[in-house]
């Protein structure tokens, strides 16, 4: 009966690990916020995350307070892409992500588009 339960026991010691090694997380969290400037964020942006070399993309949108997340991100390398209506492009390449990062992208300040417009006017002199 000893032996028996010193079975169980070396068992269950030997298992202990196994749980812990299967609740690591593959994939990672990547988030952050869009702005114009220090206190004015850009709800609604096109966020996109686009993975290097595959040219994987995921797309999401910012919500109401310019906050936006990717859950559930592979390991591997990112470029991260917002679009507004009225700002400019933005970009930035090499984002590595890995298995169970948390990472935050922080405040990203888009630039405003100056749209211009010109006028051309010909004519003949009389």
């Amino acid at each position: 009966m000893l032996r028996n339960w010193a079975l169980l026991a070396a068992f269950f010691a030997g298992t202990a690990g196994v749980g812990s090694l299967c609740a690591q997380q593959a994939n990672g969290t990547l988030t952050g916020t869009v702005t114009d400037g220090p206190d004015s964020v850009v709800p609604f942006a096109s966020v996109s995350i686009i993975r290097t070399g595959s040219g994987d993309t995921r797309v999401t949108r910012t919500n109401s307070a310019g906050y936006f997340t990717f859950a559930f991100v592979p390991a591997g390398d990112y470029t991260l892409v917002i679009d507004a209506t009225g700002f400019l492009p933005w970009k930035r390449s090499g984002i590595v992500m890995s298995p169970g990062d948390k990472r935050d992208a922080g405040s990203i300040v888009i630039i405003v588009a100056v749209r211009s417009e010109s006028v051309k006017v010909t004519g003949e002199m009389d």
